[in-house]
């Protein structure tokens, strides 16, 4: 069938199919990048905010109260994720590890301060 058409033809069908499959790769990669965008899985600037601000109070947030709340908001997220894509193992280790670091924070916080723990248990609702 290539041979019956002419050189310009063919050159002109290869052009046409370049631009059909660069603008194909142009709208994928726009349309995957605002996809990432709206589902986002972290934690905004305006809940941590909030969340330091509610938890340790203004301007504290290496406060163990207010990365406590900030590792459950980021575990919630992860987990809503996660129901909706079940085989990404890489976010599940990566909740493993923040639920670790989470416990270690609640185990300091309960050394050192047990009101504050049971208040911080009740807030952000992790245990009974």
């Amino acid at each position: 069938i290539f041979a019956k058409i002419s050189n310009k033809n063919l050159l002109f069908f290869l052009f046409i199919l370049y631009l059909v499959v660069d603008y194909w790769c142009i709208f994928r990669l726009f349309y995957f990048n605002l996809l990432i965008i709206k589902n986002t899985m972290s934690v905004t600037k305006d809940q941590k905010k909030k969340l330091i601000e509610e938890f340790a109070g203004k301007g504290n947030s290496g406060a163990p109260e207010a990365q406590i709340a900030i590792l459950t908001a980021e575990i919630e997220n992860l987990k809503n994720h996660l129901q909706t894509h079940k085989k990404d193992n890489h976010s599940r280790r990566w909740i493993m590890l923040m639920v670790a670091k989470r416990r270690k924070m609640l185990a300091y916080v309960k050394s050192t301060n047990p009101e504050k723990h049971s208040e911080i248990l009740e807030k952000l609702s992790i245990r009974k």
